[in-house]
């Protein structure tokens, strides 16, 4: 996203989005109205009277007028309908992205391949940052090159400044969902692998740990990690982000530790076709925390969070480690590894021990993230997705974040049940855990039991799991809901994520 301001308050210049905003006014710009229904009983709309009668209010129709200095394009936006939007927020995010598609398809291109456009009247101050949100991540242009649009008269400060520094970072992380693991070129692999994507993440965030080889794994006991990523041709990693601003109050961090399966080919339990076509988003979690990394350092957020990035890929070859074979995990418990596709919870409880025992003892909180079951799906149909947390607090700071998000629904809070504590603990002599089991707890339950495990019991209720599966973080539409003609990464969980962990940190 290329953002010029008058001031050159934002001085990050990428290629992830195709509107670029402007302080001053653009001369000989296209007037932009955008008309609410509640307009209809308005009888000063700066508006040529002329014509009036002809405007649409519906969503995303387009009327031209015709003023003494400039075209008008007046988009139509109707008014919030809970039928259709889950909030307030939802619609005018929703709206945004009606209006830069109506922008891009309806635009007049200068010589630079530039369309031009003014506020003819901005929305009111409450409402400018969600549209210009959703505005901005419906400009998310995949490399593409799209034809600019650039919006001008837009004050950039406080909420709406924030409000396209979110756009950035939700696109970034869009962007890190959409690359596939595998981008074969002369024989050599150019797309997002382990080793690429450490990389990425070394120049970009501060990086104060990084275990990047079998070796230096095998030296802190990672043996969850490494039973997952043995098959492959390189290692997996696991590597430390921190995020601290000079001015935090706080020398105890918040701690998000995100599953980063670069691809999940179900391992010796091997996925159908159907399931394995899509699984380079196996690694959102990782993504949506890099999001939250990026957004942070954009906005100056106070604060302070680790980010523990468990990165691997879950291949087949003869050194796999096969269904029923026995892994020692980071803090020594040996786990009886029934099922290779559950692998997404044997590297998030390495990384949640190490968080525990080397890094932040005594964290605010440990957050565990990843697309781990397709319980939500089987559910809410794929809608939402799930959340567990003991602690009361934590589960209502959860909550209050999701909805001052907009996305009201988007995550549903799972009681923390002690009933189902032991299901996951084995009977077999010299075995702790099974990783997979048939039992009275569901597939997305039975996964938080057994990373809870790896708990410390004084952390017991600063715990919370977070499962996005069932396919909400990439989808056929992006976060404000608008439909796309290709699957991609929708955005989800960075604005969440940026508000709970600045909370929490």
């Amino acid at each position: 996203m290329s953002v010029f301001t008058e001031k050159d308050k934002v001085k990050k210049s990428t290629e992830l989005s195709s509107l670029k905003l402007a302080e001053k006014d653009i001369s000989g710009a296209t007037q932009l109205f955008i008309y609410f229904k509640e307009f209809d009983k308005r009888a000063n709309l700066p508006l040529p009277r002329a014509g009036r009668k002809f405007i649409s209010e519906k969503a995303g129709d387009i009327t031209f007028m015709v003023n003494d200095d400039a075209d008008i394009m007046v988009v139509g936006a109707d008014d919030f309908d809970e039928t259709v939007h889950v909030s307030k927020k939802q619609y005018l995010m929703a709206t945004g992205a009606k209006v830069y598609d109506a922008m891009q398809a309806r635009g007049f291109a200068d010589k630079k391949g530039v369309k031009n456009f003014n506020w003819l009247e901005k929305p009111k101050a409450t409402d400018l940052p969600y549209i210009l949100y959703g505005m901005v991540v419906r400009s998310f242009n995949r490399g593409e090159g799209k034809v600019e649009v650039a919006l001008g008269g837009c004050p950039l400060k406080g909420d709406t400044l924030n409000a396209v520094q979110e756009g950035h970072a939700t696109n970034f992380t869009r962007t890190l969902i959409n690359m596939p693991y595998g981008i074969h070129v002369n024989n050599e692999n150019k797309g997002l692998d382990v080793k690429r994507f450490a990389m990425l993440l070394k120049e970009k965030f501060n990086i104060t740990a990084c275990f990047e080889t079998r070796e230096e794994l095998a030296k802190i006991g990672a043996g969850g990690i490494l039973s997952v990523g043995r098959a492959s041709a390189e290692s997996p990693a696991l590597l430390e982000a921190t995020y601290c601003h000079k001015d935090c109050e706080t020398d105890t961090p918040a701690v998000f530790i995100a599953k980063g399966m670069m691809y999940d080919s179900g391992g010796a339990a091997v996925k159908p076709p159907g399931s394995m076509k899509n699984m380079k988003y196996d690694m959102s979690a990782a993504a949506i925390a890099a999001g939250m990394l990026e957004k942070f350092q954009l906005t100056g957020a106070k604060c302070h969070v680790k980010v523990i990035f468990c990165l691997a890929e879950n291949a087949v070859s003869d050194r796999m480690v096969y269904n029923g074979d026995h892994v020692q995990m980071l803090d020594g418990k040996m786990v009886h590894n029934t099922n290779t596709d559950a692998e997404g919870r044997m590297v998030l409880y390495d990384g949640l021990v190490y968080a525990q025992t080397k890094t932040a003892p005594h964290a605010t909180c440990y957050l565990t993230m990843g697309t781990l079951t397709g319980t939500s799906k089987m559910v809410f149909g794929g809608r939402c997705g799930l959340f567990y947390a003991k602690g009361q607090q934590l589960g209502h700071s959860m909550n209050a974040c999701n909805d001052g998000t907009g996305r009201v629904n988007d995550l549903f809070h799972i009681p923390d049940d002690p009933r189902t504590d032991n299901v996951v603990k084995s009977a077999e002599d010299g075995v702790d855990l099974v990783n997979s089991s048939s039992s009275i707890a569901s597939g997305s339950e039975y996964c938080y039991k057994f990373i809870k495990q790896a708990v410390i019991k004084s952390n017991q209720n600063r715990y919370v799991h977070v499962d996005i599966g069932g396919g909400f973080v990439f989808d056929n539409k992006d976060i404000t809901g608008e439909p796309l003609s290709y699957e991609s990464g929708t955005g989800w969980g960075v604005t969440l994520m940026s508000e709970f962990f600045s909370r929490m940190g």
